[in-house]
């Protein structure tokens, strides 16, 4: 899972999200670090126990995409990631373009293949908004 900071960097560069089951986020409200599930927030009222509640847009939450919702969304941006993992700690993802490597510092390296592909997203995201 990548940090609450990049996951904040991401919304702040246009990154929507659509609540799916099995999502991470964080209230952006709350100060302590927790993380809920968005399919764990049952509702109580007598019309709609058990179901899950609809994470609705105005609610101030910073969601923490997995890697494969990630790679959907420098997907969708037009590029093709290429994930490499170096040796037992170093993850590099590189966007690549019809199967050819981008030009150099677009391809990101870190510690997770999440954090690493977060990375390669926020560099596409800067440069799509200077555009």
């Amino acid at each position: 899972m990548i940090s609450i900071d990049k996951s904040k960097q991401l919304k702040e560069l246009g990154l929507q999200w659509e609540p799916q089951e099995g999502d991470w986020y964080k209230p952006d409200y709350w100060y302590d670090p927790v993380l809920l599930k968005a399919d764990t927030i049952r509702l109580t009222d007598k019309e709609n126990v058990g179901r899950f509640k609809r994470i609705s847009e105005d609610e101030k939450t910073i969601w923490l995409p997995r890697l494969d919702q990630l790679l959907i969304e420098i997907e969708k941006l037009g590029y093709y990631p290429r994930i490499e993992k170096w040796d037992d700690s170093l993850y590099e993802c590189d966007p690549c373009i019809n199967g050819v490597k981008n030009e150099p510092g677009v391809a990101q390296v870190g510690f997770k293949w999440d954090q690493a592909a977060a990375d390669v997203l926020i560099y596409l995201l800067e440069h799509q908004n200077k555009s």
